[in-house]
């Protein structure tokens, strides 16, 4: 459906802007993957949590990306159990921006 396609869209968009170097974009595009996630079941919820709040600490995200991603996990914080919602953050904290993309654009991720 729509969604999918959307997810692709920016998985395409994700590998085009981490491979020509332009990471404050990949930061951008990872915030809008974590969007559409968190829109998604509990499981995508957390794993939205752990996206976001990698994008939101990252310093080179722009001021727009880190408010959108503030925005996001806010309601997040809501909606996902206090020790689920503590080790999203914990994990996405420890990322880096090569894992992230990688994990993204793995053929077997979920989505």
């Amino acid at each position: 459906g729509e969604r999918e396609e959307a997810f692709e869209f920016l998985y395409e968009a994700l590998g085009i802007a981490f491979q020509i170097g332009a990471r404050p974009l990949a930061l951008e595009v990872s915030a809008e993957i974590g969007a559409l996630l968190a829109g998604g079941e509990a499981q995508e919820g957390e794993q939205a949590a752990e996206l976001l709040t990698f994008v939101h600490d990252h310093p080179q995200t722009d001021k727009w990306t880190t408010e959108r991603a503030e925005q996001l996990l806010a309601k997040l914080s809501s909606r996902l159990a206090p020790e689920i919602w503590a080790t999203a953050q914990e994990r996405g904290r420890s990322r880096t921006l090569e894992g992230v993309v990688n994990a993204l654009l793995r053929p077997d991720r979920a989505a």
